[in-house]
């Protein structure tokens, strides 16, 4: 007799995120007139206010799917994470040059009494766009 082990969320998650990605064309084929995007997003607990991490990208335009998004640093956090893919659509839309704020995980997690509780993280972005 053999066990198949069923998937948790955050695995489902994963791999919904990993076919979304595959059916996605390129940043060049998307945005044609993008010629270059850098992106520096920093994660934030929203009590605390302090940093818990900080990531610095450059996109390859030619390869780099047309899809910016970023999993939530929590462990316990289910179904969360942060996608910027419809804020780089408006800022190419605008010809924005830079566009930056914050936006919330939509994440849940179980406190210490097993309650459901709104993921705390929060990711603060700044894109820097160029076109031809």
């Amino acid at each position: 007799m053999q066990f198949t082990k069923k998937p948790n969320q955050r695995q489902e998650q994963m791999r919904l995120e990993r076919e979304r990605l595959e059916r996605t064309p390129t940043l060049a084929s998307a945005f044609p007139s993008l010629k270059s995007l850098s992106v520096v997003v920093g994660h934030f607990e929203s009590q605390r206010g302090t940093p818990s991490g900080e990531l610095r990208y450059r996109a390859n335009i030619q390869h780099a799917k047309a899809v910016l998004t970023f999993s939530c640093p929590a462990s316990g956090c289910r179904g969360g994470g942060f996608d910027l893919t419809e804020i780089l659509r408006t800022a190419v839309r605008g010809k924005r040059k830079t566009v930056q704020g914050e936006i919330a995980c939509g994440g849940t997690r179980s406190n210490a009494l097993k309650h459901e509780t709104a993921c705390p993280h929060l990711l603060r972005y700044k894109l820097n766009l160029s076109y031809v």
